[in-house]
C-alpha cells in the first residue's frame, strides 16, 4: 500500500487493534509498524517507508486522536546515526524511547534499530543481552519482522525450521508469494 491507497490497509488495523488496545499511543504504534512493514514489504528501503506514516499523518490522526506522541517519537528516532556502534545505539535508544514499557516504546525502538540499519545478528544478541526490569519480547518480536522484511536472507536457518515446523509452512513459498505480490503492485504502480 503506498500513501494514495492505504486508507482501506489503516482502517482494517484500526478495527483489529482497537478490539484489545484502547489507549491511543498503542493504536497508533500498531498503524506505523502495519504501514512501515508495508513499505518495507513493496521494497522500499528502511529511510522511505519509514516516511511513509508521515504522509499519511492527517488520514492516522482522524482515525487515532491523541496518537501525535507516537508520530513525534518515530521522527526522532528515524534519525538514529547509523554510523555509530550499535551497542551505542541501542543504548541510546532505550534511553531515549524506552523498551517494551508500553507499545509506543516497544514499536519506535524496534523501527529506530531496522532503520539503523546494522546486522540482524549484531542488533538481536544486543537486545538479548538487556538486563532491563522491562519485557523484551515485544521489542525483539517487530524489530526481528522489519529486519526480516528489510533483509530476509539475515533470517538464521534454525529459526526458519523451528517456525515452519511449528506452523506447517514452507517459508521460502510464502517469500516467493510474498514477492510476486510485491513485483505485481509494483509493476501496476500502486
Amino acid at each position: 500500500y503506498g500513501p494514495e491507497s492505504c486508507g482501506d490497509l489503516v482502517f482494517e488495523v484500526h478495527k483489529l487493534v482497537s478490539v484489545t488496545h484502547f489507549s491511543p499511543d498503542s493504536m497508533m504504534a500498531a498503524l506505523v509498524f502495519t504501514l512501515l512493514l508495508s513499505g518495507l514489504l513493496r521494497g522500499e528501503s528502511p529511510d522511505v517507508a519509514v516516511e511513509l506514516p508521515f504522509r499519511v499523518a492527517q488520514t492516522l490522526r482522524r482515525l487515532v486522536p491523541g496518537g501525535d506522541a507516537v508520530l513525534e517519537a518515530l521522527r526522532a528516532a528515524a534519525v538514529v546515526p547509523g554510523d555509530g556502534r550499535p551497542a551505542d545505539v541501542v543504548d541510546r535508544i532505550e534511553g531515549e524511547f524506552g523498551m517494551a514499557v508500553e507499545a509506543r516504546s516497544s514499536v519506535i525502538a524496534a523501527i529506530a534499530l531496522a532503520v539503523a540499519d546494522y546486522p540482524m545478528a549484531t542488533t538481536t544478541r544486543l537486545l538479548l543481552r538487556r538486563r532491563g526490569s522491562w519485557d523484551l519480547d515485544s521489542t525483539a518480536a517487530i524489530y526481528l519482522a522489519l529486519a526480516g522484511a528489510v533483509r530476509p536472507a539475515e533470517v538464521p536457518a534454525k529459526w526458519v525450521s523451528r517456525i515452519e515446523a511449528r506452523t506447517g509452512r514452507n517459508l521460502a513459498v510464502e517469500a516467493r508469494m510474498v514477492d510476486a505480490v510485491r513485483t505485481e503492485t509494483i509493476k501496476a504502480g500502486y
